[in-house]
């Protein structure tokens, strides 16, 4: 056998090696592992509305701990005082609802556990990148405000399904606690739109 015919026969023989090998490969079905097994059974599916009352009360848990770190951020870059004044006010607010939601969690008899909201660490992730934007302060405060209210028409939104779902499963003292959630950041909102009143006019000068 000449030495290119020799070359030839190798080559084929590995491609074929790697052919079968990889068929084997594809065929053979691995344990999984214990770690994973054990977090995809956590991964339950909801099959009640208490089930999807905890999924709830658990992304809004994660909301307001986001907010708790992203709110110094909004004040700091305000410019009029009654607007860091009123961010200011509300951090102080959502640390006590950031509690408030703890408690809720007693009446499902299941731990307080948050999971990761992406809506709010959407709406944060929009804002940080609005602050960077280069406007003038008058500008800014009216980018701030809209930015912010975006923010508290997901909570109220939340907070209103949470405190029917709520009602409906008898889970009286969430509903009480969540219900003041709710009714901050419904006040929150209606100040928030009275500044922008005036911080919009300053914009459009």
């Amino acid at each position: 056998m000449s030495f290119s015919r020799s070359t030839r026969f190798i080559d084929d023989w590995h491609t074929a090696c790697y052919v079968v090998l990889k068929a084997v490969a594809g065929a053979i079905s691995y344990p999984i592992p214990a770690e994973k097994r054990k977090k995809k059974n956590e991964m339950s599916k909801m099959t009640t509305l208490a089930d999807a009352f905890y999924n709830e009360l658990q992304d809004i848990y994660s909301a307001e701990k986001q907010l708790v770190k992203a709110m110094p951020k909004m004040a700091k870059k305000a410019t009029c005082e009654k607007l860091t004044a009123a961010f200011e006010k509300h951090l102080e607010q959502t640390t006590i609802q950031v509690g408030r939601v703890e408690k809720a969690f007693e009446d499902t008899g299941k731990p307080a556990k948050a999971k990761t909201c992406e809506a709010m660490k959407g709406l944060i992730t929009e804002a940080e990148s609005m602050m960077e934007e280069d406007a003038v302060p008058e500008v800014m405060d009216a980018i701030l405000i809209g930015l912010a209210q975006k923010v508290e028409h997901y909570e109220i939104a939340t907070y209103g399904t949470l405190c029917t779902w709520a009602d409906q499963l008898g889970y009286t003292n969430a509903k009480k606690y969540l219900g003041q959630n709710m009714d901050e950041e419904e006040k929150t909102d209606k100040a928030l739109t009275a500044l922008s009143t005036a911080k919009n006019k300053a914009a459009m000068a």
